[in-house]
């Protein structure tokens, strides 16, 4: 259903329908959007973790992004280029931070840190596991710097759905220079997973009496 809407979108929005069409059809997307959200943290609250990680922290912040995004829409394609105090085209212009950087890049975020250090790890550590000690997926990055990654694009995200409100060149330059910034760290990062090498931890000594703990593998 949302891929239909999205295609009735795409061939009717090109040929600039009134104001009563655009609020239907962004209104039909927006709420089957919603509903597929809804699903998405139903499922997602049944697999959530009883301590929060960086996954499930960026995952929720892409959800947030999505939600405001697409409550946003319907405004956006009703209201005209020219109106006041905010003008339809700000209100476009949020929505793209909101959808493309904020849910999308939350999502990439959270995907690339589960999925690149798993590869790194199977490249690096598979023939050896079981044999001798290695590391986890974690131990691989900074997860100190790849939730920095998080904050600098949810600041990305703030400051240029600001930018786009309130038509401000400076807060647009802030939004690109904390994108600039979580690129390089995450790329820095991500990349390092392939050349990381974590020390083995030592095994935390057992109370008398107690056996030893199993060292990780």
């Amino acid at each position: 259903a949302l891929a239909a809407a999205a295609g009735a979108a795409f061939v009717i929005l090109a040929v600039d329908p009134p104001p009563a069409a655009r609020l239907v059809l962004e209104g039909a997307l927006a709420g089957l959007g919603l509903l597929w959200l809804s699903d998405a943290l139903r499922l997602y609250h049944s697999r959530l973790r009883r301590r929060a990680d960086l996954y499930s922290r960026a995952t929720l912040l892409s959800f947030a992004f999505l939600a405001a995004g697409l409550l946003m829409a319907p405004s956006a394609a009703v209201l005209p280029a020219d109106s006041r105090p905010v003008s339809g085209a700000a209100l476009q212009a949020a929505c793209g931070f909101l959808l493309l950087p904020g849910w999308a890049g939350a999502t990439l975020i959270a995907n690339s840190y589960k999925i690149v250090p798993f590869i790194a790890w199977y490249h690096r550590y598979s023939a050896v596991a079981g044999t001798r000690w290695t590391p986890g997926t974690g131990d691989l990055y900074s997860s100190r710097l790849a939730h920095a990654v998080l904050v600098l694009v949810a600041v990305g995200v703030a400051l240029g759905a600001a930018a786009s409100l309130a038509a401000s060149l400076s807060l647009l330059r802030l939004a690109g220079t904390a994108f600039a910034a979580a690129g390089l760290i995450a790329c820095a990062t991500l990349a390092g997973t392939f050349i990381t090498r974590p020390e083995q931890r030592s095994a935390v000594p057992s109370p008398p009496g107690m056996p030893a703990p199993a060292i990780r593998r």
